[in-house]
C-alpha cells in the first residue's frame, strides 16, 4: 500500500503532517562507476541519512515547538508511520525548510544520526 504518512512525533510530541506529505528519504550511500581503461571502477560515498519533504500543519503552540526543536542543540527522539503502518524510529534534529504562514505549513528535513530503525510489531 502506497499513501501519505500517518504520524509524526519529535521530542514526544505529536504533530499534524499534511495529507499530501510524501516523505523523500535519501540513501545512506551513493555509488558511481567510473570507466577506466580497463574494469569499471565503483566509488561509493558515505551520505548523510536524512528525510525530506516533511510538511506539518501547525498553528498556535505546534508552530512554537517546531521552532524552537529546529534550534535545538542535543538530539531527541524521532518517530515516524506510514500509510501502511509500518513505524521507523531513530534519534536526531530537524531543519526548517520552508515556513508558509497562509496555510499553516512549515516543511522540515529530518536529520537521524544513525538512520532509522524500523519498529517490528
Amino acid at each position: 500500500m502506497s499513501g501519505s504518512i500517518r504520524s509524526l512525533v519529535l521530542d514526544k510530541i505529536n504533530f499534524d503532517v499534511a495529507v499530501d506529505s510524501d516523505f523523500d528519504r535519501k540513501p545512506t550511500q551513493t555509488i558511481e562507476a567510473q570507466p577506466t581503461s580497463g574494469k569499471t571502477n565503483f566509488k561509493r560515498t558515505k551520505e548523510n541519512p536524512n528525510v525530506e519533504s516533511v510538511d506539518i500543519i501547525a498553528d498556535g503552540t505546534d508552530r512554537e515547538n517546531i521552532l524552537e526543536l529546529a534550534e535545538s542543540v542535543p538530539s531527541f527522539d524521532i518517530a515516524y508511520t506510514n500509510a501502511e503502518g509500518d513505524s521507523y524510529t531513530g534519534k536526531g534534529l530537524i531543519t526548517i525548510t520552508a515556513d508558509n504562514t497562509q496555510d499553516n505549513k512549515i516543511s522540515i528535513m529530518l536529520l537521524p544520526e544513525n538512520g532509522f530503525t524500523a519498529i517490528i510489531v
